[in-house]
């Protein structure tokens, strides 16, 4: 039940929620059955069964830049700050507004620490 929880489908109003958990109950059910038959399919062509893979990451690659880029909405809430004072510039034209995010400069260095330092400090 948590993956239907991060998508939201318990929040959503109960008529839309059933037609959702349908829907993610059944890819589920779906996916085994159709994998199989489409990877036969071009494992028994001339592709070869490294094919399948592939098939699988460009299918992959392409469900991910439909869900991040087109339907999932922006959480962070600096980002969203960021969006707004952006607006509230251009609509008040006081140029001085902005967020906490936009006074800091991300550097090269500052980048490596956060990411890359801090992480093998904490993971070793």
């Amino acid at each position: 039940m948590s993956p239907a929880c991060q998508l939201g489908l318990i929040r959503s109003s109960p008529l839309m929620r059933g037609v959702g958990m349908d829907i993610f109950i059944l890819t589920g059910y779906l996916g085994p059955v159709l994998g199989s038959i489409v990877g036969s399919f071009i494992t028994h062509s001339h592709l070869g069964w490294r094919w399948v893979m592939w098939v699988i990451a460009i299918t992959a690659y392409d469900f991910i830049v439909v869900v991040f880029f087109f339907t999932a909405p922006e959480t962070y809430a600096p980002a969203l700050l960021t969006r707004k004072a952006r607006r509230l510039r251009l609509q008040t034209q006081r140029w001085a507004l902005h967020s906490r995010l936009e006074e800091s400069d991300t550097d090269l260095k500052s980048f490596t620490k956060t990411y890359l330092v801090r992480h093998g400090v904490c993971s070793g």
